[in-house]
């Protein structure tokens, strides 16, 4: 197998062409190289220290410029350092997240995000996207509610922007919001207070508890399941009532 080098010193990258010579088919693998000030950054030390660990052998570059300025390669780091390197804080991404219950609610979903585009812009924020849910703040295999925890736990996002902590999760958001903490995300609830507007939507979370552990105990189309669930639905309408009978 022939392997070509070359040397992009824009972005210091090496492209290594690998060219099986039974098969004539091409495989590009893409490496980054990092300079010492860099690594000085990552690993936490200076050039003096990193100098002396590449003499030592402790940590080795892996090659020399033209100018003979070391680079370490990224598998090089991640190996000496037993995980994945931090990703630069330009890279990250500032995520705008709304949610609503069911697509009927659409209307209110474009809502919330007007709302928090409307934020960004008197609060001088830019952002990178908006992601979007239809389900309950319950269910936590929302596909992008389920992104958004992956994206920050491999360190990919900066700042999430939300309209209220409900529209993130229904129940733990102070946990939700001690990991992305932990993973270096600021988390941002453009309003904290109490609102109103989402009774109907607790109300569904509410019955969807209580079936969901009835039919656990009792069988999804038992008496008892079906009795439960009219049980829940009924106290819901008697909170609603009394609700509006308080304004």
């Amino acid at each position: 197998m022939d392997s070509h080098f070359f040397w992009n010193k824009k972005r210091e990258y090496i492209l290594i062409l690998c060219i099986p010579i039974v098969t004539h088919h091409m495989s590009i693998v893409v490496e980054r190289y990092y300079s010492i000030g860099e690594v000085c950054e990552i690993v936490g030390v200076t050039p003096k220290t990193l100098r002396r660990w590449d003499e030592a052998g402790k940590l080795k570059a892996d090659l020399r410029t033209g100018g003979g300025h070391r680079r370490y390669s990224e598998t090089t780091l991640r190996q000496f350092l037993g995980k994945p390197l931090p990703v630069p804080s330009s890279e990250r991404k500032v995520i705008l997240y709304a949610r609503v219950s069911s697509r009927p609610q659409k209307d209110d979903l474009e809502n919330q995000v007007e709302a928090l585009r409307r934020f960004c812009v008197g609060a001088g924020q830019p952002y990178d996207d908006v992601w979007t849910d239809f389900g309950s703040g319950l269910n936590y295999r929302r596909p992008k509610f389920r992104r958004l925890v992956v994206e920050a736990l491999n360190g990919h996002v900066e700042k999430v922007i939300v309209a209220h902590k409900d529209r993130l999760a229904r129940f733990g958001y102070d946990l939700l919001e001690d990991v992305f903490v932990r993973c270096g995300v600021e988390l941002i609830v453009i309003n904290r207070s109490e609102k109103t507007e989402f009774v109907e939507e607790l109300a569904e979370d509410l019955i969807a508890i209580v079936q969901h552990f009835c039919a656990k105990f009792y069988g999804q189309r038992s008496y008892k399941c079906k009795q439960a669930k009219e049980l829940a639905e009924q106290t819901v309408r008697l909170l609603e009532s009394d609700d509006e009978a308080n304004g």
